[in-house]
């Protein structure tokens, strides 16, 4: 059994909806830089350019970010989302060749939308929209 089939039982906790709204939370605990390759993923996932076993992997990947209990649990200090960067990473660099400079940028300008002056990125209200 292969990395990925091991993995991609994840991929039932994946709700789009519950991803945007956890991930927008998150920006200042995980930082900008993790937070745009992570929207990467889900434009990768969205853009109906990988095939299923790598859109299966990235769901795994965005559904255990989701998933209310983990390795390590979220709420431990420093610790708790090293478990659920590790498998977003992995993902990353499993479906890196698929992304190009428009999945980037598509990434960028989603984060800047939720950190403009004068919005909450807290507010996760209208997250679908802008694919």
């Amino acid at each position: 059994m292969s990395k990925e089939e091991k993995l991609s039982g994840y991929d039932k906790y994946y709700d789009e909806e519950k991803f945007l709204r956890k991930l927008k939370k998150l920006i200042f605990r995980l930082g900008e830089e993790v937070v745009v390759r992570i929207l990467m993923l889900w434009f990768l996932l969205n853009s109906g350019k990988v095939p299923v076993k790598t859109r299966l992997l990235i769901m795994a990947a965005l559904g255990y970010l989701v998933m209310p209990a983990d390795l390590v649990s979220d709420f431990i200090p420093v610790l708790g989302f090293t478990d659920d960067v590790a498998f977003l990473t992995y993902a990353f660099n499993q479906t890196a060749h698929y992304m190009d400079e428009s999945i980037r940028k598509k990434a960028e300008a989603k984060l800047q939308s939720w950190m403009a002056p004068g919005k909450n990125p807290q507010n996760t209200e209208n997250l679908l929209p802008e694919t």
